[in-house]
């Protein structure tokens, strides 16, 4: 079981003690953090929604986390001009002109840092001599592709055939194996010829450069070690020692949000948002039909939320969970859905 530094947020209820230090799910406010320059949305603010929502029509699609997954869904989705996407996302934007996203040599900085991180902790592990261990979480346009550090595996071939052995059907890495190449856009693929790797995707990986004398001895004792040496890790062969490929573009951490959700923003039928914490979902018998959220409201030196202006949203085709591992059955939860035992604590914290 998982706990939070900060604990706001994780119970609906407690929604209503979130002046700690200006902190908050919210993260900690700069000076300077929300000023937009002229290579932005206008006057997007946090704690709204750009454009804003239309009053005759309800959304087709409610996505819930900007990150990883919800980038690409956002794209994808909107890619239908058939269909109005709404994208919710608890953290900020990840402004261009922030080095401590965008610069691969800072990734540290993040990974110590609440502003775009939930920075989630365990709870003490009984088999761990009671350690408490740091869980890592993005909360910031792109999740997790925007603190990470940058290295791009695909998983072994042999994991995906288990998969479709085991029911998974259409799993195996030979159906999986379009879709890598379709993302990608790596930086010694030979084009369309290239068996294993994308030439033209939206997702741009490269190569560690492995310049460094040490870099070249620590290779050549795969060669000389029985585990050998890779040179393509996501190609042919993924075991042995060898370059890893990264998800930069041009010295420039290249997240989800840079990949899918940046070049699409000037679609009409997409609405994103940040500062909008989705608090639970509406249910129509066993169908999700809409959600509860609230807003980010931003004051002089402070930014927190308002719990007494819930809102809600509701929308035509569906509710698409993508908040993570921790979050996506953290709000199910709340929301009344999951193990009996965990929601029966949730309800007597409320």
């Amino acid at each position: 079981m998982l706990v939070p530094r900060l604990v706001i947020g994780l119970i609906r209820r407690s929604l209503h003690t979130t002046n700690v230090k200006n902190v908050g799910v919210f993260g900690e406010r700069e000076g300077g953090e929300h000023a937009l320059t002229s290579g932005e949305l206008g006057d997007f603010k946090p704690g709204a929604f750009y454009p804003e929502l239309p009053k005759d029509r309800k959304p087709t699609y409610i996505i819930v986390g900007a990150g990883s997954a919800g980038c690409v869904l956002a794209n994808r989705l909107s890619a239908d001009p058939n269909n109005l996407v709404v994208l919710i996302e608890t953290g900020p934007k990840d402004h261009w002109w922030d080095w401590r996203i965008h610069m691969p040599g800072a990734l540290m900085y993040n990974l110590c840092h609440d502003k775009y991180n939930w920075f989630y902790m365990t709870q003490a592990q009984k088999h761990m001599k009671d350690r408490v261990i740091y869980w890592p979480r993005g909360r910031v346009w792109g999740g997790s592709s925007a603190l990470n550090a940058m290295v791009y595996v695909r998983g072994h071939p042999y994991d995906y055939d288990r998969w479709e052995k085991e029911g998974a059907t259409n799993w195996s890495y030979k159906h999986c194996l379009p879709y890598f190449k379709k993302a990608e856009t790596y930086e010694l693929s030979t084009g369309p010829s290239d068996p294993y790797r994308g030439h033209d995707g939206p997702l741009h990986v490269t190569q560690g450069k492995c310049e460094n004398p040490l870099h070249q001895a620590f290779i050549k004792a795969g060669e000389q070690h029985g585990i050998g040496i890779t040179e393509n890790m996501n190609g042919y062969r993924q075991e042995g020692l060898g370059p890893m490929d990264m998800n930069i573009k041009n010295g420039v951490r290249w997240s989800t949000s840079a990949a899918y959700l940046k070049p699409v923003l000037d679609r009409p039928n997409l609405i994103t948002s940040y500062g909008i914490l989705c608090t639970g979902l509406l249910f129509h018998k066993n169908q999700a039909i809409g959600i509860e959220f609230i807003r980010q409201k931003q004051t002089y030196m402070s930014s927190k939320l308002e719990p007494a202006s819930r809102e809600k949203i509701y929308c035509e085709g569906a509710v698409i969970l993508a908040g993570g591992a921790i979050n996506t059955p953290q709000l199910l939860m709340v929301s009344g859905v999951g193990p009996g035992k965990h929601i029966k604590v949730i309800i007597f914290v409320e």
